[in-house]
């Protein structure tokens, strides 16, 4: 991969787009904005991007963020028998589903996969 390829590495996208999980004043954007959020479907959205990532890579994912930030020194087989992988997944199959399966007229929602823009 081109070292400029992955731009996550150069920049700290948290600081680019707010995330509203983790409290993030979003009152001062001026609209259109854009934000980062984790939050199952929620209707007070008008326009969405719902960015959604192929679940064995973000089980994966999850796997290499808990070693580094939670010290999990386990193997990746032990990590996928774990309860917290497990529910994280349950978690995951869930959030998805609440997008995929939202009935809202006024609200307008652009699915992109994840590895579709990987590329």
């Amino acid at each position: 991969m081109h070292p400029a390829a992955d731009l996550t590495d150069e920049i700290d996208i948290h600081n680019i787009i707010p995330n509203i999980d983790q409290g993030a004043d979003i009152s001062r954007l001026t609209i259109p904005r854009i934000i980062k959020s984790h939050m199952p479907h929620n209707r007070i959205f008008n326009k969405v991007i719902y960015l959604v990532r192929d679940g064995r890579d973000a089980i994966f994912s999850f796997y290499k963020f808990s070693k580094r930030e939670f010290g999990f020194a386990e193997s990746l087989m032990d990590f996928l028998n774990s309860d917290r992988c497990k529910i994280v997944n349950t978690e995951w199959i869930d959030h998805v589903e609440s997008w995929l399966n939202f009935n809202c007229k006024h609200q307008k929602v652009l699915f992109v996969r994840y590895e579709d823009i990987k590329a």
